[in-house]
């Protein structure tokens, strides 16, 4: 928050790169934007059993494979990703955005697995 809030005061583009699964979580950043500014909401919408391969990918990545050089990675909870599917709430114009964006990302997996 307080980095959005910088970039707010400066005027700046801003992205925010969360998991921000309820309207109330998302309130809190679009009621501090001045009237200038508009909002635009990007949903991401991988299929679960999509997002469940990249998490071991992920893993097998940073934990496995000799030629990683990023962050060690452990695998998240299946637990995680159906708990955020079930609290998620649709993003509408109606809490703020102008425009939301529903993508669909054609994903091709390294590894199966």
């Amino acid at each position: 928050m307080k980095e959005y809030k910088k970039g707010l005061q400066d005027e700046v583009l801003i992205f925010i790169d969360n998991l921000n699964a309820t309207q109330k979580n998302r309130a809190e950043f679009i009621k501090l934007l001045p009237e200038h500014y508009s909002v635009v909401g990007i949903h991401i919408k991988t299929p679960l059993e999509i997002a469940f391969q990249l998490n071991k990918q992920r893993y097998y990545d940073s934990n496995i494979n000799p030629n990683y050089k990023g962050k060690v990675r452990s695998k998240v909870p299946k637990v995680a990703y159906n708990t955020y599917k079930k609290r998620f709430e649709d993003m509408t114009k109606t809490e703020g955005f102008h425009k939301v964006i529903n993508f669909m990302p054609d994903i091709k997996l390294k590894y199966c697995f």
